[in-house]
C-alpha cells in the first residue's frame, strides 16, 4: 500500500497467489479513533495460452525475402496477459527468425530447410508450443530429386504445390514408372526403387526437366 497525496493506493498482484476469494482488512486510526474497512476481491483462475490455428509452412525462392506473422492470429491468452515468446530455429544459416512486439519476422538467408518452434509463456509460466517448417530454394530447378545416388527410395519434390507427371526410364530406354503424382515443397513424392536393378535411370517431368539418377 502507498499513501500518495492523501490517497491510499492498494495494489494486488494476482500472480503471487492462488486463485480464490480473499478479504483484506484495512484499519485507519488517529489518536482519538479508528476505522476498519474490508476489501473483498477475487483472483481468477489462470488459463494456459492456447493455439488458435496452425502456422502455415513458409516457402522462399529469393535470398533476402521476408515475411511477417502476427502471433496473436495463432496464439491466444484468455486472461488477456502479455505473452512472451521464445524461438527455436533448427537452421539459422538458412533463415533468420525473430519475434518483436507480437510480430514474428522471417528472413530467408540461403538454401535449406528449417523447423521453427515457438513457445508462448504467460505471467505464471504456463506455456504452449507451435511449430512450422520453412523451405528455401534459391536459383533452383522446378524439381528437386534426392538422394542421388539412391539405394531404395527416391524423393521428387517440386518447388510449388502441384500435380507432377513423372516418368522413369532404365538404361535401355524402357519406362519402369510413369504417372501423375501429387507433391509439393513440404510433401515430396516417395518413389520406390527397391526392386530396380542398379544402373543409370532417367527421370522426366511435365516441366521438361530431365534428370539422371544413379541406382546403387
Amino acid at each position: 500500500m502507498i499513501l500518495n497525496d492523501g490517497k491510499l493506493i492498494l495494489t494486488i498482484t494476482g500472480a503471487n497467489d492462488v486463485a480464490g476469494k480473499y478479504r483484506d482488512t484495512l484499519t485507519v486510526s488517529d489518536p482519538y479513533s479508528s476505522t476498519v474497512m474490508y476489501i473483498d476481491y477475487e483472483i481468477l483462475q489462470n488459463h494456459t495460452p492456447e493455439i488458435l490455428k496452425n502456422i502455415e509452412n513458409q516457402y522462399f525462392t529469393t535470398k533476402g525475402a521476408k515475411t511477417e506473422l502476427k502471433l496473436s492470429d495463432y496464439i491466444y491468452d484468455q486472461d488477456g496477459e502479455t505473452i512472451s515468446y521464445t524461438i527455436e530455429n533448427s537452421n539459422k544459416s538458412a533463415v533468420h527468425v525473430n519475434p518483436n512486439e507480437g510480430i514474428l519476422y522471417i528472413t530467408a538467408l540461403g538454401n535449406g530447410e528449417a523447423t521453427v518452434k515457438i513457445m508462448a509463456t504467460d505471467i505464471l509460466g504456463e506455456k504452449c508450443e507451435i511449430s512450422f517448417s520453412i523451405y528455401i530454394v534459391i536459383n533452383s530447378k522446378e524439381i528437386d530429386v534426392y538422394p542421388n545416388p539412391v539405394k531404395d527410395y527416391l524423393y521428387v519434390r517440386p518447388n510449388s504445390g502441384k500435380s507432377v507427371n513423372i516418368s522413369l526410364y532404365n538404361t535401355f530406354g524402357a519406362k519402369v514408372f510413369g504417372g501423375i503424382v501429387n507433391a509439393g515443397p513440404f510433401t515430396p513424392y516417395k518413389l520406390d526403387m527397391t526392386s530396380l536393378d542398379g544402373g543409370v535411370y532417367t527421370l522426366k517431368t511435365n516441366d521438361d526437366d530431365i534428370i539422371s539418377v544413379v541406382k546403387l
